[in-house]
């Protein structure tokens, strides 16, 4: 667990993220979402209702998650995300703000 919090990146915007990415293979393919999941961002240790955020996601792979939200989560933070269905529980490995508004992608590996 020690080495995944050593390995998170915050980044300027989205563009640069994108660049950092482009020179690396990633280890599983991320397939994309057509209709994109709603989940309920909590606090990996409280279901406070003050502490409550939203996310939508983008894509997954084997071992992770992107997706867009309106907090700026902090990269080595765990969260869990919730909705009816699931409730996953997963560590923020980066996050970039998007090109246009408040809302950022962020790229979540679960644990």
């Amino acid at each position: 667990m020690d080495d995944i919090l050593k390995n998170t990146k915050t980044y300027q915007d989205y563009e640069s993220l994108v660049t950092f990415l482009l020179g690396e293979k990633r280890l599983h393919d991320r397939q994309p979402f057509t209709n994109p999941f709603k989940y309920t961002i909590l606090s990996s240790d409280a279901e406070d209702e003050h502490r409550r955020s939203f996310a939508d996601t983008v894509d997954i792979c084997l071992n992770g998650l992107g997706i867009r939200t309106n907090i700026k989560l902090e990269p080595g933070h765990i969260i869990r995300l919730k909705n009816d269905n699931e409730n996953i529980r997963g560590i923020v490995r980066w996050i970039a703000p998007e090109h246009q508004g408040d809302r950022y992608r962020a790229g979540i590996q679960f644990i």
